[in-house]
């Protein structure tokens, strides 16, 4: 039962923010008329939180009941977005007020990621951890599969306005759900009180190899997509002259990808160890990404499909994996800091690599924003081959 509300739970809240990121270049594009760079903004401001935010949250949710926390950023949420409603629905929705409802949005989105992942340990058993991470990528691999269709349908039958009531709606399901969770919180709590610093905390993580290794992995990953990301939606509708619903029959359907490889890997993980398939699991689908920038044939739309869904395969079967090993490899005490101070360095490159991608595609073009995107990915396994080399190293200096 426990797996089932989290797996509803996870689904809904990445369905929403999925949806919500699909709105925001159009809500850019076509009712403020802003170009590629502004509306890059856009998505900076949505994601930056990760840069300049995620340590505190990680403090914060290390001090404070984790449950409790997700609960209240949720209603929270519910009221930001109504307020993003009230604007469109007045007709006064100015830039400034579109960039600041889009960041204090992408604080709260930074703080939920944060809490959630530092309570999944105390949700799960140690030797349940893989299904826990599963879990938590399995719901945001269904977000992938459906969002952009539920979304894409929604904004061409009913509006932006419309839409976000039904995002609203979704939310508010979550916090009866989140109360039915139960875990092992009060077996959990250290009953040291430590007090560190952020230089603390990543020299902790530079020190061990294999946080290293995820730390530098994840960063390049999240650039990789955060250019795609910033940048798919204006592509198929500037390039291509797509509809908005057509859009997410696209990414829908290429969502297949990430739901195989949520859906496998613990299968994957029992057999051949989460280690073995955080290194090796993501290398050849991350070659998916460069499929899209393919030149326009009358087989694009497939080669956008195949492209689209082998990186998020790649994303997927890594992402579970490294979870996994990076919840086992934090002490308890100090997850969330840690967590946190991870997120900082890793998802602090998604409003790096927006603007990034957002500033030279008006320069360069899309489609070559989009080869750049692509060998960034096939780029982000070299740190991982690397600690599998000096694991084995050091392995043979001890058989030796």
């Amino acid at each position: 039962m426990k797996n089932i509300i989290l797996l509803f739970t996870e689904s809904f809240r990445i369905i929403v923010f999925e949806i919500f990121a699909i709105m925001l270049p159009l809500i850019g594009l076509k009712l403020l008329k802003l170009d590629n760079f502004s509306i890059g903004i856009s998505l900076f401001l949505f994601s930056v939180g990760y840069l300049i935010f995620s340590y505190l949250a990680g403090k914060i949710v290390d001090s404070y009941n984790k449950k409790n926390l997700i609960i209240y950023i949720y209603g929270i949420e519910v009221i930001l977005l109504y307020l993003f409603y009230i604007f469109i629905h007045n007709g006064n929705l100015s830039i400034l007020i579109y960039y600041t409802l889009i960041l204090i949005i992408g604080l709260s989105v930074v703080f939920i990621e944060t809490a959630i992942t530092a309570w999944i340990p105390d949700i799960y058993l140690s030797e349940e951890l893989s299904n826990g991470a599963g879990v938590l990528q399995t719901g945001k691999s269904i977000s992938n599969l459906i969002a952009p269709t539920i979304g894409g349908g929604l904004i061409s039958l009913y509006g932006y306005n419309n839409t976000i009531i039904f995002l609203c709606i979704v939310l508010l399901i979550n916090i009866p759900l989140i109360v039915l969770i139960k875990g092992y919180e009060s077996s959990k709590k250290s009953k040291t009180v430590r007090k560190s610093t952020l230089k603390y905390t990543f020299e902790y993580i530079i020190k061990n190899p294999i946080l290293k290794s995820i730390m530098f992995t994840t960063a390049t990953i999240n650039f990789s997509f955060s250019i795609y990301s910033s940048l798919i939606i204006i592509y198929l509708s500037k390039n291509f002259k797509l509809s908005e619903y057509i859009i997410g029959i696209i990414l829908s359907i290429s969502g297949i990808g990430a739901l195989i490889g949520s859906v496998i890997s613990s299968h994957l993980i029992k057999k051949f160890g989460s280690i073995s398939i955080m290194i090796f699991g993501p290398i050849i689908p991350s070659f998916g990404l460069l499929l899209i920038s393919i030149p326009k044939t009358k087989f694009y739309l497939l080669f956008i499909f195949i492209g689209i869904f082998l990186s998020l395969f790649s994303r997927s079967i890594g992402s579970i994996a490294r979870l996994t090993v990076q919840s086992l490899t934090i002490p308890s005490e100090k997850r969330a800091e840690v967590n946190g101070t991870l997120m900082m360095f890793t998802w602090g490159m998604i409003p790096i690599g927006t603007l990034v991608g957002s500033y030279l595609s008006d320069i360069l073009g899309i489609q070559k924003i989009m080869i750049m995107a692509g060998l960034c990915l096939i780029f982000s396994n070299f740190f991982m081959v690397r600690l599998w080399i000096s694991n084995y190293k050091k392995t043979q200096r001890k058989m030796v």
